[in-house]
């Protein structure tokens, strides 16, 4: 083993692409050597775009690469005892050293930035890392071309367009980013001015198309290929030898959060300035006016190959026209996008919100339709969609339509903001109880409650509150939503008891327990939490309350959870029958039964729990699922299809429903159906290896050829 491979390094990682890797690993490398201590890098091997970095040795001198790079298994073995140098910085080289004796790692990670200790000076830190770059290690075939750049490029303008995977990636595409992605137009006005004054900038961007279309509109930049020579280069050199060519720039434009010019501008010193930011109001309003005056004709390309841009922009076109009074305009613009084809995950509750604000929640709910008729990449974002589209009910008058998108929503991600809120309100107003949602006791209300009247003062919650007012009026705290996934986990998307045991607040639950007065619901509520917190007495503790509250249906269900946690079936089945008894009528009691009975494979009566609860409006999508199941295992196969469509309808993106789905059509012969399915879940990146295995099955029964993946 190299000694390289031991922990007791200063050790760079950073998940994401070149330019916050390499910061990171010129951070190290310049600690390291300024104070004579090891460091290593982890390059890590990506599956998706960034998988054109997978060979540092494109880039780096074989000889830093092999002494220096560790792979995965060194790194994982290590990573969770290493301690960041946002910790110890601040304590100077000392602190550094103590962590590196006691055989721990100090991580760099910092995406931005060159870092100072707390007892170095910034200026001699800065010759430091000059030397370093005066010197750095490029793979030697890089060597000519980084002599080539040295001629072509210094001082000068250059422009980042940073585009590639926020606009063709879907992971990134579907996410927000508006403090790295700059629409067209705002780059447009500051070149118009840059080179009205004679001067012929370079631009720079990830993404080909864009370059071609500055050119096109200002023959007078500079591309690349005006530069340097890039035919030669790979992919992960290109990228490199442009990072190395902005930073000879004196000038960067570029947005203000982009790890590349960031990087660039820090190597080379040079000024990076924010191109949103270096424009006059009048200029930037006039860059957001050209921008909304295209995005109000919808092109046959929108919905295509500008989707990703057009996603990313539409961020900057709302919050101008918003605040110029055109909301209205912002609204209906985004509503044709829509319509049309446009599908970027955040941009539907965004939607649906802005139509309720406009007081429109006829479109609302036409929009939340149409979102649910798509398969968003994002679950959060079809969460807060579900919420407001159960809002849009809310504002019709339809209560019980509300109830059921707005338990939807929470069943799918309950730590959205508006979902908190949201089913706070309810909870609080009484417009949800244990009839048509999950039980959620006394106690467990005032575990970590939180005050909330601006929250549930804000506009888009008045229809919730038009419908209980004066209980509303009253309003002005919540409940924390987290001990209702305690009693009910098995109901929710994703529920972990190691996410309990690790939760941030843990110790404040901890606290909020220790105050509740005795009794039967916060004792057992409490001895729940301790053993979904690996407390080894917790369960005894249940079973206790249980015996001297047999009548307490609170109590005999978490007994029952905490005897199914510990694997106790039979156990679990008579606790869960007894809270039934103790509290009739109840549908979670009755589907939490219906688990039981499943497991136990009484499939009638199972059937038949599963049915009261659904029947009494209980509809959360794993219900259906578990009675899917359920009538698999009793062999009626078309009625588990039947509860698996409507569980899909209110989870389009859920990957266990639709493979449950697809398993039963390949079983049964209908390799289409079970196709429509896979593909839409490896379109989702959802490839667990089952669903893999199974996609290739289904491909080859239909004479398909299997398609090539990633690896990595």
């Amino acid at each position: 083993m190299r000694v390289l491979d031991r922990p007791g390094r200063i050790l760079a990682f950073r998940n994401d692409r070149l330019g916050a890797r390499l910061i990171t690993m010129i951070n190290a490398m310049r600690i390291a050597r300024s104070h004579d201590l090891p460091f290593a890098v982890h390059w890590i091997i990506a599956t998706d775009i960034g998988s054109v970095f997978n060979d540092p040795k494109e880039m780096f001198a074989a000889e830093l690469v092999d002494r220096h790079f560790i792979d995965r298994d060194a790194w994982v073995a290590t990573r969770d005892d290493a301690v960041r140098i946002g910790n110890v910085e601040k304590g100077g080289v000392a602190a550094v050293r103590e962590v590196l004796a006691s055989g721990r790692d100090v991580l760099v990670d910092a995406a931005f930035g060159i870092t100072v200790l707390g007892d170095e000076d910034p200026a001699v830190v800065e010759s430091e890392l000059q030397a370093i770059l005066l010197q750095f290690p490029f793979a030697e075939s890089l060597r000519p071309t980084v002599e080539e750049i040295d001629r072509a490029v210094g001082g000068g303008t250059a422009y980042h367009i940073r585009r590639g995977d926020l606009t063709s990636f879907p992971r990134a595409m579907h996410r927000s980013w508006p403090k790295k992605y700059v629409p067209d137009e705002i780059y447009m006005v500051h070149m118009e001015r840059e080179m009205a004054s004679g001067a012929r900038p370079v631009v720079f961007s990830d993404d080909p198309g864009a370059v071609a279309r500055f050119k096109a509109a200002y023959p007078a930049l500079l591309s690349v290929e005006d530069v340097f020579d890039t035919s030669h280069l790979t992919p992960a050199q290109r990228d490199l030898m442009e990072l190395y060519a902005m930073s000879r720039a004196r000038k960067i434009i570029a947005p203000e959060q982009s790890a590349f010019s960031s990087t660039a501008a820090e190597l080379g010193r040079a000024r990076k300035v924010d191109v949103m930011e270096d424009l006059a109001e009048e200029e930037r309003a006039a860059a957001l006016d050209r921008l909304a005056a295209r995005l109000a004709t919808v092109q046959p390309e929108d919905a295509t190959t500008r989707k990703g841009d057009n996603g990313q922009s539409f961020l900057h076109a709302i919050e101008h026209l918003q605040a110029t009074g055109r909301a209205a305009e912002a609204a209906d613009c985004l509503r044709r996008h829509v319509a049309a084809g446009l599908d970027i995950s955040f941009l539907y509750p965004r939607l649906i919100e802005m139509q309720l604000l406009l007081g429109q929640p006829e479109a609302a709910l036409e929009s939340a339709r149409i979102m649910r008729s798509r398969v968003l990449y994002h679950r959060q974002d079809f969460a807060n969609g579900e919420v407001l589209h159960g809002i849009a009910h809310a504002a019709t008058g339809d209560r019980e339509a509300a109830i059921r998108h707005i338990s939807n929503g929470y069943w799918h991600e309950p730590d959205t903001p508006l979902t908190r809120t949201a089913v706070g309100l309810m909870v609080e107003t009484g417009l949800l109880d244990e009839i048509n949602f999950l039980p959620f006791s006394p106690m467990a209300q005032k575990v970590r409650r939180r005050m909330a009247r601006d929250a549930v003062g804000a506009a888009i919650f008045a229809p919730l509150r038009a419908l209980a007012p004066e209980r509303a009026a009253a309003v002005t705290s919540i409940p924390g939503l987290d001990p209702l996934g305690w009693d009910w986990g098995p109901f929710m998307r994703a529920f972990s008891a190691k996410g309990v045991a690790r939760h941030a607040h843990r110790a404040g639950f901890e606290k909020a327990l220790a105050k509740q007065p005795p009794g039967p619901d916060s004792d057992s509520l409490g001895a729940l939490f301790a053993l979904l917190c690996d407390d080894e007495t917790a369960l005894p503790t249940l079973e206790g309350l249980g015996e001297r509250h047999p009548d307490d249906p609170l109590v005999m269900l978490r007994l029952s959870r905490g005897l199914h946690i510990a694997r106790k079936f039979r156990p679990a089945l008579e606790a869960c029958a007894a809270a039934v008894a103790a509290a009739p009528g109840v549908p979670a009691l009755d589907a939490w039964h219906g688990v039981l009975l499943g497991r136990a494979k009484q499939f009638d009566e199972a059937v038949a729990a599963f049915r009261t609860a659904l029947s009494a409006g209980l509809t959360l999508p794993t219900i259906r699922a578990q009675l899917a199941q359920v009538l698999t295992r009793a062999g009626a196969q078309d009625a588990a299809l039947a509860e698996l469509d409507l569980a899909v309808a209110d989870a389009p993106g859920e990957q266990a429903f639709r493979f449950a789905r697809a398993e039963l059509h390949a079983a049964a012969g209908r390799q289409d159906a079970a196709l429509a399915d896979l593909d839409l879940l490896e379109a989702l990146d959802k490839r667990a290896p089952k669903v893999v295995r199974l996609h290739d099955e289904v491909r080859a029964a239909l004479g398909i050829a299997e398609p090539e993946r990633e690896t990595g």
